[in-house]
């Protein structure tokens, strides 16, 4: 049996999408499921703004992420934003 370490698991890159659309509350509700956390790491690339507007709006105080700061910053078993518009966020 191969063992991997934790941090192994794939990182799934996610965009966010027309934010007037579907796309963040499709992403949100998609990633509230904690079980997906086990196979991957997940990593939005998007406006943390924009996130937590949605947050709010679909009451889910509890979906919580980590905001990779630099280069490669990324941590397993919790979502990762990139923000994409630094002017903005």
């Amino acid at each position: 049996m191969i063992q991997t370490h934790p941090t192994d698991k794939p990182r799934i890159g996610i965009t966010l999408g027309d934010l007037n659309g579907i796309g963040p509350e499709v992403v949100i509700k998609a990633l509230a499921d904690h079980r997906l956390h086990t196979l991957l790491t997940p990593v939005i690339y998007g406006s943390t703004k924009a996130l937590s507007f949605y947050r709010k709006l679909m009451n889910l105080e509890e979906f919580n992420y980590n905001v990779v700061k630099s280069k490669g910053q990324f941590f397993p078993k919790t979502i990762n934003v990139v923000n994409c518009w630094g002017g903005y966020d």
